[in-house]
C-alpha cells in the first residue's frame, strides 16, 4: 500500500510542472526534442526557482504568475475574459477552450502541454515545416509570427 501511495504522489508531482512533460509529448507526437521547451521558454520564461512558470497567464499583454495551482485557479475563475493565454504553453482560451473539458484542465501542465503538442503537430501536418508550425503556433499573421519564431529559435538546441 505504501508503494502504491508513493507512486501516486510521485506521478502527481511529475505532472505538476512544465518540464516533466515535454519529452513524453514530443515523443508521442513526433516533435523534435526541445521544441516544446523552447516554445514554453519563449511564452512563460523561467521563474525565481529556475523552472518554467506552470501557473501563468497572459491577459492583453500582461503576464501574471502564481506560486501554485489553487491561487491560479481562484484568480482565473473570477475573470470574465476570453482572450487569455493559459499555462506552460500559453494556450489561448478563446481559440482552444473547446478542446478541454474545463478551464482547470486547460491550466493543468500535462493537459496544457499535450494539447500544445497536438496543435503543433497538426500545424506540421498542414505545412510540412517545423519552422512554419512554430510560427503558426503563435499566429497565422506573418508580420507577428516571424518575430515569434526568432525568439523561439534562440532556445532551440539548448
Amino acid at each position: 500500500i505504501f508503494l502504491i501511495f508513493v507512486t501516486f504522489i510521485c506521478s502527481s508531482l511529475a505532472q505538476a510542472d512544465c518540464e516533466t512533460n515535454f519529452l513524453y509529448a514530443e515523443k508521442k507526437y513526433g516533435i523534435p526534442n526541445g521544441y516544446l521547451r523552447a516554445i514554453s521558454l519563449t511564452e512563460v520564461g523561467l521563474g525565481e526557482t529556475g523552472k518554467l512558470r506552470s501557473w501563468s497567464f497572459n491577459i492583453e499583454g500582461n503576464s501574471l504568475y502564481f506560486r501554485d495551482k489553487s491561487d491560479a485557479l481562484r484568480y482565473l475563475s473570477k475573470l470574465d475574459i476570453e482572450n487569455i493565454d493559459i499555462g506552460c504553453m500559453q494556450v489561448n482560451k478563446y481559440w482552444h477552450q473547446n478542446n478541454f473539458v474545463s478551464i482547470k484542465e486547460m491550466l493543468d501542465p500535462y493537459q496544457n502541454i499535450m494539447y500544445a503538442a497536438y496543435f503543433l503537430k497538426s500545424q506540421y501536418i498542414k505545412t510540412s515545416s517545423w519552422e512554419q508550425s512554430i510560427k503558426n503556433y503563435h499566429s497565422m499573421n506573418p508580420k507577428i509570427n516571424s518575430k515569434y519564431y526568432k525568439k523561439v529559435s534562440r532556445y532551440l538546441g539548448r
